[in-house]
């Protein structure tokens, strides 16, 4: 990281209290022809990143159609348990159908729900199944943080815990949100914001 601090002083004393200072990721670094330079990023533009997504695009789909009201689905083209380990609870997104679940296997997922918070279709094989995010009854600053830790590449040493926001805004509560495609981390806070 990077240093900066912004303020003014006279030629005889440092108040570091007068200084303003941020610090910043270095991007890159070059030494050309004895000169060095350095690209240093403010963190949160790494919310911008076109790879800062949440969730993240899954690369699952289902092995064979769901039609009917069955217990439990198979997927393929997406490695063993990668929708977390046995007994996980999970949603996931077939088409525009919400489906909550339970991991039952490496590749199979046990229906707990059908069309949760959406309609209950039925969907060809090799449909795409996407996990979804969601917040129940979370604070939305810990929802910020949440996307901030996993979903961008900024540091953890510049994420807070903002306990003192948190104070500050005791009834900003997620009771029910589902983020069932990828969408940009900074869109998502945006959208917070807003609120």
């Amino acid at each position: 990281t990077v240093l900066y601090r912004e303020g003014y002083r006279d030629a005889n004393t440092y108040d570091a209290p007068d200084f303003i200072e941020r610090k910043f990721i270095i991007d890159t670094a070059n030494l050309t022809n004895g000169m060095f330079t350095i690209t240093a990023l403010d963190p949160l533009i790494l919310t911008e990143d076109k790879k800062a997504q949440m969730p993240v695009a899954s690369p699952a789909q289902l092995s064979a159609a769901i039609t009917g009201p069955p217990t439990s689905f198979s997927f393929l083209n997406a490695s063993a348990f990668y929708f977390g380990a046995m007994s996980t609870t999970v949603y996931v997104r077939i088409d525009s159908e919400v489906i909550k679940c339970t991991v039952s296997g490496a590749t199979t997922l046990l229906i707990a729900q059908r069309g949760y918070r959406s309609s209950i279709k039925d969907h060809d094989a090799g449909a795409s199944i996407q996990d979804c995010i969601v917040f129940s009854g979370t604070h939305g600053i810990n929802a910020i943080t949440f996307s901030l830790q996993n979903y961008t590449r900024i540091p953890a040493s510049f994420i807070d815990s903002y306990s003192a926001v948190i104070a500050l805004l005791p009834n900003f509560i997620l009771h029910e949100s589902i983020i069932s495609k990828p969408m940009a981390v900074i869109d998502f806070i945006n959208s917070l914001v807003k609120l």
